[in-house]
């Protein structure tokens, strides 16, 4: 596994996934992907839903998906702070970019809220990812998405580290056929 579910699933660890296909939302579902042959995923959108992002939250037909989550996502400090942090080689890091004085963590919420004047990295609705203007015929971004009717028989999914993870976002609905289970134990 890599970083798109972090963190709240890690590399290393153990999936066991059954046949089985939930009808609820926010379940980890396996998917067959041509170039990665799977992939997990966390089910969020059925058909007929309407999938919207603002300002980096996820919702599905007005309703905030990400209020209960572990999610990660950048998180912005000054240089001069980052390198005063010590405590971070306590944490799992999944991307780190530098712009100026600027660095950008990848770090779960719950340290990049911890952060003394961290902020979380938001897109403006004016930069336009050409991946998802190509999947969709739309000028969004990973923050700034939808509104997106999932088409029948389809379905969305993201992971849960939303920066980085290769999902509906970028690959488009997914069919179900395509669905191999749901996952029902990690360790």
């Amino acid at each position: 596994m890599n970083c798109s579910n972090y963190p709240n699933l890690v590399e290393n660890e153990v999936v066991l996934f059954s046949k089985w296909i939930p009808k609820k939302s926010n379940n980890w579902i396996v998917v067959n992907d041509d170039e990665r042959k799977y992939q997990i995923l966390r089910l969020v959108g059925f058909p007929n839903d309407t999938m919207t992002i603002v300002n980096g939250i996820l919702y599905r037909n007005n309703r905030n998906l990400d209020l209960d989550l572990n999610l990660a996502h950048y998180y912005g400090l000054k240089k001069i702070q980052f390198e005063e942090l010590e405590y971070l080689k306590d944490f799992r890091i999944c991307d780190i970019a530098g712009e100026g004085d600027s660095v950008f963590l990848n770090v779960n919420d719950k340290v990049g809220q911890s952060l003394k004047e961290s902020k979380r990295f938001i897109r403006s609705k004016r930069v336009i990812d050409p991946i998802i203007k190509e999947t969709y015929g739309k000028n969004w971004n990973l923050d700034h998405f939808g509104p997106f009717v999932v088409p029948e028989g389809r379905y969305f999914a993201v992971g849960d580290n939303r920066e980085m993870a290769l999902d509906s976002r970028y690959l488009g609905p997914i069919d179900e056929k395509d669905f191999l289970g749901s996952v029902i134990l990690t360790y």
